[in-house]
């Protein structure tokens, strides 16, 4: 995720990279020079020079609290990466800090960015579909983690999910309220030691009324399956393609086509467009477009599916905040 956010803004026409901050030498010098950067293995380093102007956090996500800390302590306008931290405690004291800091704050929410999800945002937002009733919201990525990527992950409603949790707040324009969601850890074993889930599934109440309906997994074996669907009042939409090329074969076999292979493919257009804007919002003085409110508030929806799985009950959002 470094790799691919520095590319983008070495590449961009209103940005550079002028340090590359990385405990890992060896990955991190090649990118450095690549990027026309320096190397450290310190942030403190890159924080105290004089040519950096805004931070750029795409550490694992238990990193993420100690690195915004630093930035904020610095002053510098800062992107990072979601989650925003793992642990409501840590997520909640980051926001607090983040608020009285008073720089420029962007969580990595990329799919805002792609094109056909601002595109269903733009057609609910015009009230093109009249009232939403219900969002359907499916993620599937193509192969468990290791296992010490899921120790550290904070499970998979805050590492996978929230992406969609967001995504659905984002385009029904509402708060959710309550949620119910369920799980099992399938194939992969090591999951029940981590309290988590291979495949999951959330019941989902937003405050205005609207349903919604999240489907996760974990093992979807063909590829990187990312779709949404909203149906309104006025009509429905469905956003998302499983074929990367768009290219179907035909012959005595059957039919086939090629899956999406990752993240990095399919929104390769909405990482760029990402780093543009983030570069464009802190050079002209505007208002963080994914403030670390709404990272907050995905990461309490997140929270509130753990509990729920965890105890097998419904779970007020609420709750997770303490009222």
């Amino acid at each position: 995720m470094g790799r691919r956010h520095a590319e983008n803004l070495a590449a961009g026409a209103r940005s550079r990279v002028t340090w590359i901050v990385d405990p890992a030498g060896a990955a991190a010098r090649p990118l450095a020079a690549h990027c026309g950067a320096e190397w450290t293995p310190d942030i403190g380093v890159a924080l105290a020079a004089p040519d950096v102007d805004a931070v750029v956090i795409a550490t694992p996500s238990t990193l993420h609290a100690a690195a915004v800390e630093a930035a904020m302590a610095a002053g510098k306008p800062t992107f990072c990466e979601k989650p925003l931290a793992v642990g409501m405690e840590s997520t909640h004291r980051l926001c607090s800090r983040i608020e009285h800091a008073g720089a420029y704050f962007q969580i990595g929410f990329m799919r805002r960015y792609d094109p056909g999800y601002a595109e269903a945002r733009r057609a609910v937002a015009a009230g093109e579909l009249g009232h939403i009733r219900h969002a359907l919201a499916i993620s599937r990525d193509p192969l468990p983690p290791p296992e010490d990527y899921i120790a550290v992950s904070g499970g998979i409603f805050l590492d996978l999910g929230i992406h969609d949790i967001d995504l659905l707040r984002h385009l029904v324009g509402d708060d959710v309220v309550r949620v119910h969601a369920q799980g099992n850890v399938g194939e992969t074993g090591y999951l029940t030691a981590h309290d988590d889930a291979e495949e999951a599934q959330v019941l989902v109440q937003f405050a205005g009324g609207a349903t919604g309906t999240l489907l996760m997994s974990r093992s979807s074996l063909y590829g990187y399956d990312i779709r949404t669907e909203l149906w309104g009042t006025s009509g429905s939409l469905a956003v998302g393609y499983l074929r990367e090329p768009a290219v179907t074969h035909y012959d005595r076999a059957g039919v086939h086509s090629r899956a999406v292979p990752g993240f990095l493919e399919r929104f390769a257009t909405a990482y760029r467009l990402e780093m543009e804007d983030f570069t464009a919002a802190v050079l002209e003085g505007r208002p963080s477009p994914a403030p670390a409110a709404d990272a907050l508030a995905a990461a309490e929806v997140a929270e509130a599916c753990r509990r729920s799985f965890l105890h097998g009950t419904p779970v007020d959002v609420a709750e997770v905040r303490g009222v």
